[in-house]
């Protein structure tokens, strides 16, 4: 299933032009809207979506309901493996979007030396926001981490989870 969620959003990256895009996953029933001008790639299972600015990087993961908890798990308690020192300072918190439950979690920390998504402009040690999103309710669950310099961004961050519809 993974494979044919990267499958699917590399078609639609590539069909896509400069308005706003809405990346589609029928397996799991979910899409949303990745904000013109951003730029996005899949890495293996993932979709990496970063602002003009590169200043706000979004990992998107669509997975099958056996493993999208174990996913969540796992990034919730590796996640010093993005972002050093990692701190909860909002969350857990849920909310119904779409008909569909948002469940998430807000907090800082800094970033990595080395790491291969640290926005352009930022540098290893600097400090943080990051948030992890479970998005339930449809045939899959979506799971979505962003980090970066998310309250400049806040806005278009939000209309991103906000589109998120089956």
């Amino acid at each position: 299933m993974k494979n044919v969620l990267v499958c699917c959003l590399f078609a639609v990256l590539l069909s896509a032009g400069v308005r706003a895009e809405t990346l589609e996953h029928p397996q799991a029933g979910l899409k949303l809207d990745v904000p013109a001008g951003w730029e996005h790639h899949v890495d293996g299972d993932l979709l990496i979506a970063s602002n003009p600015n590169d200043d706000v990087v979004l990992i998107i993961y669509a997975a099958t309901d056996g493993t999208a908890k174990d996913f969540i798990t796992h990034i919730a308690t590796e996640m010093e493996h993005l972002i050093k020192n990692p701190k909860v300072t909002k969350g857990p918190k849920t909310e119904k979007v779409n008909t569909l439950t948002q469940d998430y979690l807000e907090g800082t920390g800094a970033l990595l030396e080395g790491d291969k998504w640290i926005p352009k402009g930022e540098k290893a040690g600097e400090s943080v926001d990051w948030d992890l999103t479970l998005v339930t309710g449809a045939k899959a669950p979506l799971v979505v981490v962003a980090f970066g310099k998310l309250a400049d961004n806040q806005k278009v961050i939000d209309a991103v989870y906000r589109s998120i519809k089956k």
